[in-house]
């Protein structure tokens, strides 16, 4: 399903928070679509994605996808660059030193 959402989004444009495109590319992976849609519209679901979310928050994350490094229990957001893996690594061996 990752790989999925992942091609839909990247390379068909395609928006993973509708839950009519989740319910699509669960059918075309297999999954039965009234199963998933059960289980993506339930309260534990909804729960988990509300503490997930609010984790998010305390760590000053707002935006998605983000990078974080925990240094001494506070949380360090990390600059992605997707032409050159060199600035992330260069924040992160500044910030661990």
């Amino acid at each position: 399903m990752i790989y999925a959402i992942q091609q839909a989004y990247y390379i068909k444009a395609m928006n993973p928070s509708d839950y009519h495109i989740l319910e699509g590319l669960a059918i075309n992976i297999g999954i039965n679509g009234t199963l998933f849609s059960n289980v993506i519209h339930s309260n534990a679901t909804t729960k988990q994605l509300m503490s997930e979310i609010e984790q998010s928050r305390s760590m000053g994350i707002y935006s998605f996808p983000s990078l974080v490094f925990k240094v001494d229990n506070r949380y360090k957001k990390i600059p992605i660059e997707y032409q050159d893996e060199n600035t992330i690594l260069e924040t992160l061996l500044k910030i661990s030193s």
